[in-house]
């Protein structure tokens, strides 16, 4: 039975990783159209990634809670109340996180049935986010000298790269090191 509860319990997990990345994709893809019909659409589909974490979060904490029974742990043990603890943190956080793009749906929806463009306020419901993460003080753009280096840790910071002369010399090199840092 432990193995059939495991199963289902992995396979929760991964409906709950899989809608929330169907959701952050459909939100991204709408952020960056402009016609309200196809952000709406968009952000529809992202009801589709919202219904896996939903159904994850069930299945996961149904079958962990009868993997908890079936196994010596018991309701106690620490590392279950926060499991428990940060499955309901993140619940809490998508739920509060979660209506700034469902109003920009509704907005869109509604724009899109009377035909009109997108507002600054479905604009503003979409950006904001990445307007904020990429406030001035917390931006670093570089102005390249010959010789230079950087480097950036992928897991800490959002990054792309600026417009540059494709037929200037460019020499990218990476590097990967297992283990994993806390975004401080």
């Amino acid at each position: 039975m432990e193995n059939v509860a495991l199963f289902f319990h992995l396979l929760g997990a991964f409906s709950f990783v899989a809608g929330t990345i169907v959701a952050a994709v459909a939100f991204e893809s709408a952020r960056r159209r402009t016609a309200p019909s196809e952000m709406a659409l968009l952000l529809g589909l992202s009801r589709i990634g919202i219904l896996l974490v939903a159904v994850g979060t069930l299945v996961v904490l149904a079958f962990g809670l009868w993997l908890v029974h079936l196994g010596a742990w018991g309701y106690g043990a620490g590392w279950i109340d926060a499991a428990l603890g940060l499955l309901a943190a993140t619940l809490v956080i998508g739920t509060i996180g979660g209506q700034r793009p469902k109003r920009a749906r509704k907005l869109a929806v509604r724009l899109a049935a009377e035909g009109a463009p997108a507002t600054p306020e479905l604009r503003a419901l979409l950006d904001e986010l990445l307007e904020r993460a990429t406030l001035p003080h917390r931006v670093y753009s570089h102005s390249w000298s010959i010789g230079d280096t950087v480097i950036w840790d992928n897991q800490g910071v959002l990054h792309r790269a600026a417009p540059y002369d494709p037929d200037s010399q460019r020499e990218m090199l990476r590097t990967t090191v297992l283990g994993d840092e806390p975004i401080q």
